[in-house]
């Protein structure tokens, strides 16, 4: 209870804006907003390079809202787990239930802890899953968008219950590479550091989660930097102090900097708060 009163204390007293921010930030910088709370989404969104949204809850009309700014609108997809609360969800577990039932492995595997209404895809079984998946894909083609970030493709690294490789990730994201490539969608590689130098050359720009809080922003970030590829990092002061760290302002956005990350400073809920540490 100590530590959620002080995450919400310490995000009271940040000094949030928005992505309209990004006016103040200098040239060159690549310019970004990620709100998948679809309620939070303002009704004029600001002009950025580079805009996400959630692919399966948003309506198409504001997709092109977006786009008409210039940005580059991005769905978000979760290609890892299958989510309770998508309209798809009976068809994953519908499969899951026919393979089983004929003697295969299913397709379904744990919970995952941080999100108990989502459980990991096993991906092994991308011979059935794929059409599920391309189903997706193709909802974000319909809807205007011009990229797909690929969420949860780090399976191998947690305990999905299915005991994945690193091996077969590669194999299960190539495939989705392909397909969306089909759809004309580029894609952005999300987390996952483990892979980024082998996928680098089939993806678009990377975006990472928790970097400085972690460390690990300029080693993940070097293979799209060289390509001249954009690379996005979003910190999360809750992520601070559910480790017991201090959040400093400053010195986080000096240390994304450094690294040649673009840095927003988001909560958890991703909605339209952000703090902008080029605009600082």
């Amino acid at each position: 209870m100590r530590v959620l009163l002080f995450a919400i204390v310490l995000s009271g007293c940040l000094p949030w804006g928005d992505a309209q921010d990004w006016a103040d930030a200098p040239a060159g910088v690549t310019s970004w907003e990620w709100i998948l709370s679809v309620e939070d989404l303002p009704p004029a969104p600001a002009s950025v390079d580079l805009f996400g949204m959630d692919g399966l809850d948003v309506a198409p009309e504001y997709v092109n809202v977006v786009a008409a700014t210039g940005a580059s609108p991005w769905c978000y997809l979760s290609v890892g787990t299958a989510e309770e609360y998508r309209e798809d969800y009976s068809a994953f577990v519908a499969l899951d239930e026919a393979e089983r039932a004929a003697g295969n492995e299913g397709v379904l595997g744990g919970v995952l802890p941080d999100w108990p209404d989502e459980r990991w895809l096993n991906l092994r079984r991308a011979d059935v899953l794929l059409p599920l998946m391309e189903a997706r894909l193709s909802i974000c083609e319909d809807k205007g968008f011009t990229l797909v970030e690929f969420d949860n493709m780090d399976g191998y690294s947690n305990d999905t219950g299915l005991d994945l490789t690193d091996q077969e990730a590669r194999a299960w994201i190539a495939s989705l590479i392909a397909s969306a490539a089909d759809r004309g969608l580029g894609v952005i590689h999300k987390n996952a550091s483990e892979l980024v130098t082998d996928l680098q050359p089939s993806m678009d720009a990377l975006l990472l989660e928790s970097c400085v809080l972690d460390d690990f922003c300029e080693e993940a970030a070097l293979p799209f930097l060289d390509a001249g590829k954009p690379v996005m990092n979003a910190e999360y002061p809750e992520a601070w102090s559910d480790q017991g760290r201090r959040f400093v302002l400053d010195d986080v956005c000096a240390r994304s900097e450094q690294a040649g990350v673009s840095t927003l400073i988001k909560t958890l809920d991703l909605d339209a708060r952000s703090i902008v540490c080029a605009a600082r």
